[in-house]
């Protein structure tokens, strides 16, 4: 791989090729010549300084000023022995240099970014790893690197016990071939695998990324969740990131067993359409989902979050957001009442009864936990809104004086919240039920209607 010194981005295709004149092309320098280009102090540098230090005495007629540290800082920049994090970005890196050179000149590094670079043979980044024994991080992104032979990954001296982290994004890989490539690296907690045109997926044998606690695969075209399934023997993922990706289902076994470990699932920008995959992630044992840019919010938009908290127990994040007990609360109650009338309905047929338990499997649960709603809460899609008034306290934890008023369903939280403003001073306003005065329902989407809270006659706002 070269380098090349035009404006223009050039793409890499199998299929093509381009005529250069040999001046323009630079075939790269060694890693040990990037860092002291890079963290070496030159003479010329030196020159600069003093030259510059002259000017400012002579400036400041003071021609025994001092540059009391600089020496010190100059000493420990050119000291390439106590360099932990090496960032050689766009550094034009093409090998590892001369054998044993890396490791004499600065043993001690940590973390090395050498992404955007000019590697092209794994040969290479062995022959790094190998002289950085306390390696834990390694970047190569935008790196085109051929694949290592059967000599290569069968060597132990090529195998790097100490790295953890490893970036692969935008290395023109496939998942095959990085799990090829991972046997180099058996203590493997992190993989970034983003931008890799990744499809297809394989179960990793179980000696092979055993260790992996965080797997990115953003922006790959992964489309359907068996795909995702081929992971999940994984013991020790806790963080998959799918952001990105073209899939459009979710699907898991009924009896789940896979990603036993699994807390932090991100789903940002794909093709979800259907509640029913969500369902499926009641399976896992998540504590934290991101799913925006999903169609599904556009499937039930008004209640959309208190589905999505209703539908997945063991959630307590949702988009960045924490779950408060209280939303939970409100969530359930409020997906109980909204589904009431058709579990009343299904109840009388085993079939519909099977049917809705599918569209709604946390259902029975839910209700076990809350009991059912009654009839007078069901949603009536025929209602007339606009002339339905309801009979409401108003009530503070600081004022013992209480306001009975009634307020038509249609009005705004934001209208109710202007009022008791008036009476109360408050920060947050609540709904308690007046069937279940247990539950505090937080009333934080001002622009709302009463009646997407549900409001029923005697229900109290309570103002804290």
């Amino acid at each position: 791989m070269v380098s090349i010194k035009v404006s223009s981005i050039l793409r890499l295709n199998y299929s093509s090729g381009s005529f250069l004149r040999e001046e323009k092309v630079s075939c790269g320098v060694d890693l040990a010549t990037a860092i002291a280009l890079r963290y070496g102090a030159s003479e010329q540098d030196s020159e600069k300084v003093d030259e510059r230090l002259r000017q400012v005495k002579k400036a400041l007629n003071a021609p025994f000023i001092m540059m009391v540290g600089f020496d010190e800082v100059n000493k420990k920049i050119s000291s390439f022995k106590s360099l932990e994090v090496v960032s050689l970005k766009n550094c034009k890196v093409s090998n590892a240099g001369a054998p044993h050179q890396l490791e004499e000149m600065c043993p001690n590094i940590r973390e090395l970014d050498l992404s955007s670079n000019l590697l092209s043979k794994w040969e290479d980044v062995t022959a790094i790893t190998r002289q950085l024994p306390g390696l834990i991080s390694l970047d190569l992104s935008d790196n085109r690197l051929a694949l290592p032979d059967d000599t290569q990954t069968q060597d132990k001296s090529n195998v790097s016990l100490t790295l953890e982290d490893i970036n692969l994004n935008s290395t023109n890989h496939s998942w095959k071939n990085i799990v090829y490539c991972a046997q180099l690296w058996p203590n493997i907690q992190r993989l970034q695998v983003a931008l890799n045109h990744i499809s297809t997926l394989d179960t990793p044998p179980t000696n092979v990324l055993h260790n992996l606690r965080a797997l990115d695969l953003t922006g790959n075209n992964i489309q359907y969740w068996s795909e995702v399934n081929k992971l999940g023997t994984l013991p020790l993922l806790q963080t998959l990131n799918l952001s990105s990706n073209k899939l459009c289902d979710i699907t898991l076994p009924e009896n789940n067993n896979l990603f036993s470990a699994l807390k932090y699932l991100l789903l940002t920008n794909n093709c979800i359409t259907e509640w029913s995959h969500i369902n499926e992630l009641e399976k896992l044992n998540l504590d934290e989902l991101r799913i925006k840019s999903n169609p599904i919010k556009e499937n039930n938009p008004e209640h959309w979050f208190e589905m999505m908290v209703a539908k997945i127990g063991s959630m307590k994040r949702l988009n960045g957001e924490v779950i408060t007990r209280e939303e939970r609360l409100g969530a359930e109650y409020i997906y109980i009442r909204l589904f009431g009338q058709q579990w009343q309905t299904s109840k009388q047929d085993p079939d519909l009864k099977a049917k809705f338990l599918a569209s709604h499997p946390r259902y029975q649960k839910l209700v076990s936990k809350h009991g059912e709603a009654e009839l007078s809460e069901y949603k009536k899609a025929n209602s007339k809104l606009e002339s339905k008034l309801v009979l409401l306290e108003i009530r503070s934890a600081s004022n013992p004086h209480v306001i009975k008023k009634k307020f038509p369903l249609t009005m705004t939280v934001q209208k109710v919240y202007n009022f008791a403003k008036r009476i109360f001073e408050f920060e947050t306003l609540y709904l308690v039920p007046t069937k279940n005065k247990e539950l505090r329902i937080p009333l934080d989407e001002q622009l709302r209607s009463l009646d997407f809270y549900s409001f029923e006659e005697g229900d109290i706002i309570f103002a804290e």
